[in-house]
């Protein structure tokens, strides 16, 4: 029994460490890290694209998913709403990797 519950331990807390994401401002070392859709991570912090600019926002803001897969062919990206930053271009959220 005790080798199972220490089993358990291990895999709960290789999970944990495994999938680790951050909100927004918090500490980032590459935009798959950063929670939000409308975030990603700049200067080692998860900040929104509209922090960055139009230009960058407009660039990974989306409607649907065909649009994230046009602007990153061969990569698994969705288009997902923001919670933690504002929309751009009228817009419903931002291409994020899966």
């Amino acid at each position: 029994m005790s080798r199972f519950l220490s089993l358990t331990a291990v895999v709960l807390i290789f999970a944990l460490t495994a999938a680790t994401v951050y909100g927004k401002n918090e500490q980032c070392r590459e935009h798959r890290e950063c929670l939000d859709a409308g975030t990603g991570c700049k200067g080692g912090r998860c900040r929104c694209w509209t922090d960055s600019g139009n230009a960058i926002a407009d660039f990974w803001a989306c409607d649907d998913d065909s649009l994230c897969e046009k602007r990153f062919p061969g990569t698994a990206t969705a288009c997902r709403p923001t919670e933690d930053c504002r929309p751009t271009s009228g817009l419903m959220g931002y291409c994020q990797p899966r």
